[in-house]
């Protein structure tokens, strides 16, 4: 097959792989080019299928443009032929129909296999290939999504209870994502079973687990149990000689000559105010202060909203139980403080694009008074921007003038190139691994060495506060939230 862009050694490899196979996981780090390689997949099945076929491939809404783009890049398909499906479940069913009467590529996101008259569509269509990016989405062998997708792709075959594995002719199935194992071995076990319907795990969730794991808490005294499941001696061996029959893991340090990449940690302290606060918190689950004259109240009933507000606390601002968002600092927190130097020497005097990565709502108006007052150009993606100004804002950063990117990584954390940026600074975070390591992809990939020397990650952190436990577990690439509730509720029983 002719490639109508070259692509990298690692890429030819995967598509040779998967040449043969009807089915393939591309466990590929962000920014080593999974989408192109998948198309090029695609493309030789078309080929060998004498022509397009229908096609299905669901992705995060931030990607469904670029996909159409990857395959204006990667293949001669007419972009007619290739359609997203946005906006209502009726919008997208009166557009599928339309349009699905011949073979055809639709790129949507995994909401519309909650719209239910789109979803029996889909089914009836009874799609020849079927993609799913970022496919630790259905990790979760319990949630509707994962099942409402395996049904999707098994939903035509014969099931054998006694073996739980589907039989007979299946749509070529791909599975893509740079994290397929995000907090447990046990995430790949329902990605697997879409994948091949159960042939190299078995399709019963609780044998897989049975076979691979044991409970370290099993004996633990039931008041104060909590299941902490572990690997068996020799399991991930087994587990990863499964995988490599129908995958592929690649890793960018593996396959590209990136420059260094450079972690830095800048330690925020408190503010009086600001510590009497969370240590109230802490303690007592209640917190009470004055802020502009008025009274305020913060609470929390359950210890991961106790978390929640810790965090909160610590990034400068707290939820009271009005929902009101108040500041608990007057003038700029400390976090802010430190934000305006690093732009200061970064942009104002160095000349750098710099990204800033915010998981807080109230964080945004945080960053742009430090911004403002530098009179620097920034654009923003956060949940408030729609889709066509996201990719004007990225369009305008990466080749206009905009000096800083301000982002919520939910938002802007995938499908992003954002290269320019040779430093990108996290002011605050959440207990997502998958959101943090997806922003700090966004400019540590393929690309970043034609621009860099190196890459440097700047992560400011309010000391002697949960996020220096957050920060631990993401760096360990923990089971965060465990992890931090044990810590939060270690920390209030010290005196």
């Amino acid at each position: 097959m002719e490639y109508l862009v070259k692509p990298w050694l690692h890429q030819t490899k995967a598509i040779e792989a998967a040449r043969e196979l009807s089915n393939y996981g591309l466990f590929m780090e962000m920014g080593v080019g999974k989408t192109s390689t998948c198309i090029n997949i695609l493309r030789e099945k078309y080929n060998a299928n004498k022509g397009l076929m229908r096609t299905l491939i669901f992705c995060p809404p931030i990607v469904i443009e670029n996909w159409k783009r990857e395959f204006g890049v990667h293949s001669k398909i007419p972009s007619e032929k290739i359609t997203c499906l946005t906006g209502s479940g009726k919008q997208r069913l009166k557009i599928f129909k339309e349009r699905s009467q011949e073979p055809h590529v639709f790129i949507t996101n995994y909401e519309a296999l909650n719209m239910d008259e789109l979803y029996n569509a889909f089914v009836e269509w009874d799609a020849q290939a079927v993609v799913c990016d970022e496919s630790h989405r259905l990790k979760s062998y319990t949630s509707k999504r994962s099942k409402l997708m395996e049904r999707l792709v098994n939903g035509r075959m014969q099931y054998d209870k006694r073996t739980g594995v589907y039989s007979g002719p299946r749509p070529y199935v791909y599975i893509l994502s740079g994290s397929p194992i995000l907090n447990s071995p046990m995430d790949i076990f329902q990605q697997y079973k879409i994948l091949d319907a159960g042939k190299t795990f078995s399709g019963n969730f609780f044998a897989f687990r049975a076979r691979y794991f044991r409970d370290k808490n099993a004996g633990m005294n039931r008041q104060n149990y909590f299941p902490n499941w572990v690997t068996i001696p020799g399991a991930l061996e087994e587990i990863g000689e499964k995988l490599k029959a129908n995958s592929m893991r690649v890793l960018k340090k593996d396959c590209m000559d990136l420059p260094p990449f450079i972690r830095q940690v800048i330690v925020a302290e408190m503010a009086p105010e600001q510590r009497k606060l969370y240590n109230s918190m802490l303690e007592d689950y209640v917190a009470y202060f004055t802020q502009d004259g008025k009274e305020h109240v913060t609470s929390a009933t359950l210890a991961i909203t106790k978390g929640l507000r810790l965090m909160q606390l610590a990034s400068g601002y707290v939820k009271t139980v009005e929902d009101k968002e108040v500041n608990v600092c007057q003038g700029m927190n400390p976090k802010q403080e430190i934000l305006k130097e690093l732009l200061e020497e970064l942009v104002v005097e160095q000349k750098h694009k710099v990204i800033v990565w915010a998981s807080w709502k109230a964080n945004y108006e945080h960053i742009r008074e430090v911004i403002d007052l530098l009179k620097i150009k920034h654009v923003e993606v956060t949940g408030e921007v729609s889709q066509t100004n996201k990719i004007k804002a990225v369009e305008e950063f990466t080749n206009g003038d905009a000096q800083v990117f301000l982002g919520h990584p939910a938002s802007s954390g995938i499908g992003i190139n954002l290269v320019e940026a040779g430093y990108a600074i996290f002011y605050s975070r959440n207990f997502s691994l998958e959101q943090d390591q997806q922003a700090e992809a966004r400019n540590f990939r393929g690309g970043t060495e034609k621009l860099h020397k190196s890459v440097t990650r700047i992560d400011i952190i309010t000391k002697d506060s949960i996020e220096e436990q957050i920060a631990e577990a993401l760096l360990r690439k923990e089971d965060i939230g465990v992890k931090i509730l044990r810590e939060i509720t270690l920390e209030a029983r010290k005196p």
